[in-house]
């Protein structure tokens, strides 16, 4: 008689070469009985990529001082331009509170190198803004010599009663309106008045989105605890009798995929920019990161068809999990999609904020080098392509290969919200992020928690996807 199977196809009772079912079999005898010589790759693996990261963090300078410093005033800038314009005393009313911290901010930054000059047009304008007029001259001095625009708002920023109008509207550089209208109404002249007015409108505009923001992000937060309490009754009746034990023979191929996995995005990392040095793609940046994102695709699905299956008969699609699940309609995946993105907003905001109150971790977004040539790079071609590897390529291809493989695999032994974690903590190792190690694990879980709802790759993938435009147009917002 053949033993008993799962809902999942996996014999439920299997008995092992001592004829005892793998279910009554306890733990440590499942280890003491596992072939150890056959874990010998996956060991190698994992040395191989632990000492390379290693070797690559130790000797990685991290972006330049000039290149940070500029990184670090963006945001604050940004953020000055909700604003309104002082009172007549010289005051910002009840935003001063703001204005202070804003300050101090720019001060922070005010007498650092600054590898671009148009961050240094930024905090001049911001300096102006916020009535800092001797930091003007620290942020534009080195600019002074040879642009004469520079060279009269030093003048006014040390002589009040510097004459006529400083500049025309046409001699500002370029820069955000809110920055541009507010250095203008700060130098004074014919134009203040005009520019003072579109001052005040654009932070009155600027301040009414910041409140429908705020209260997305507070919906956004009530619809992910919503999900969760509907995931959770959803699986609540789940049986583990069904589920067969988890033996060496069925860990060993999902954890062989994943370390050699890793494997291949290290040596990508160490030998792909020599490798590429003497190639100019048409797309600059990005075209080089989609063509990298496809590589590892395709290593991906290689891996899973020469270590990841356990039955030959298994097609490659079924093992990636784009055939044989549930067959959920558009409207479930879509609703799933995007309901599981708040899910996404709430684990991680509670990670990141777990790792910054416990362990006085901050994320830090430019750990991802996608997210740092978003922010640097000027071609917009190459920013598109970027956009479409962050938007597109990755959720599909990360979704394939860590829910649609890996999550299903270590389903058929573990609850849902287990194999889930497991699932989801591999995403997050294969980052190679510390810093960001437990706001992705949080990522990585709910992605496996929404996917195991509607049976549906789609589902994740449109999650994962809505995440990442989502960052995308934070970024272009706050640094660019």
């Amino acid at each position: 008689m053949g033993a008993t199977r799962d809902p999942f196809g996996t014999p439920a009772s299997t008995p092992d070469g001592d004829g005892v079912p793998l279910r009554q079999r306890p733990f440590p005898a499942m280890l003491a009985a596992m072939r150890w010589g056959r874990w010998s790759t996956l060991a190698a693996a994992t040395i191989y990529v632990a000492v390379t990261v290693a070797v690559i963090r130790d000797g990685d300078p991290g972006l330049p001082a000039s290149v940070a410093n500029g990184l670090q005033l963006r945001p604050v800038t940004w953020v000055v331009q909700w604003l309104p314009p002082p009172e007549e005393s010289g005051g910002f009313g009840p935003w001063q509170w703001m204005a202070d911290a804003l300050a101090r901010g720019i001060g922070e930054v005010a007498h650092r190198p600054l590898a671009d000059p148009g961050d240094r047009w930024r905090g001049a304008a911001a300096a102006a803004g916020l009535r800092q007029r001797h930091l003007v001259p620290v942020f534009l001095g080195p600019l002074g010599a040879t642009d004469p625009a520079a060279e009269r708002v030093i003048r006014w920023a040390f002589d009040p009663g510097f004459p006529g109008e400083v500049l025309a509207a046409e001699a500002v550089p370029s820069l955000p309106e809110g920055l541009r209208v507010m250095l203008l109404a700060s130098l004074g002249g014919d134009g203040a008045p005009a520019a003072r007015d579109r001052w005040k409108v654009l932070a009155e505009s600027r301040q009414s989105h910041l409140g429908l923001l705020v209260l997305g992000l507070i919906g956004a937060l009530f619809g992910g605890a919503w999900c969760w309490r509907s995931l959770r009754r959803h699986f609540a009746h789940d049986d583990p009798a069904l589920r067969p034990r988890m033996t060496g023979d069925a860990l060993l191929p999902p954890l062989q995929v994943t370390a050699f996995f890793a494997a291949v995005m290290v040596t990508l990392g160490v030998f792909g920019p020599s490798l590429m040095a003497g190639w100019t793609p048409p797309g600059g940046i990005g075209m080089a990161t989609l063509v990298t994102y496809l590589i590892q695709a395709a290593a991906g699905i290689v891996l899973v068809i020469a270590l990841g299956r356990t039955d030959g008969e298994e097609s490659l699609l079924r093992v990636l999990g784009w055939r044989g699940g549930s067959r959920a309609g558009a409207w479930t995946v879509l609703r799933w999609g995007v309901t599981g993105w708040t899910l996404l907003w709430l684990f991680t905001m509670m990670a990141s904020l777990a790792m910054l109150i416990f362990l006085g971790v901050e994320n830090d977004p430019f750990e991802n080098p996608v997210a740092l040539a978003l922010v640097l790079d000027p071609d917009p071609t190459s920013r598109g392509l970027l956009a479409l590897t962050a938007v597109v390529v990755a959720p599909i291809f990360e979704e394939t290969l860590f829910r649609g493989y890996l999550l299903n695999r270590f389903r058929r032994h573990f609850s849902p919200q287990r194999a889930a974690a497991i699932a989801g903590l591999l995403f997050a190792l294969v980052h190679f992020s510390l810093a960001s190690l437990v706001p992705l694990w949080a990522l990585g879980f709910a992605l496996g928690m929404i996917y195991q709802r509607t049976g549906s790759l789609w589902t994740p993938i449109l999650a994962h996807g809505l995440w990442n435009l989502g960052t995308l147009l934070a970024l272009n917002a706050l640094f660019s």
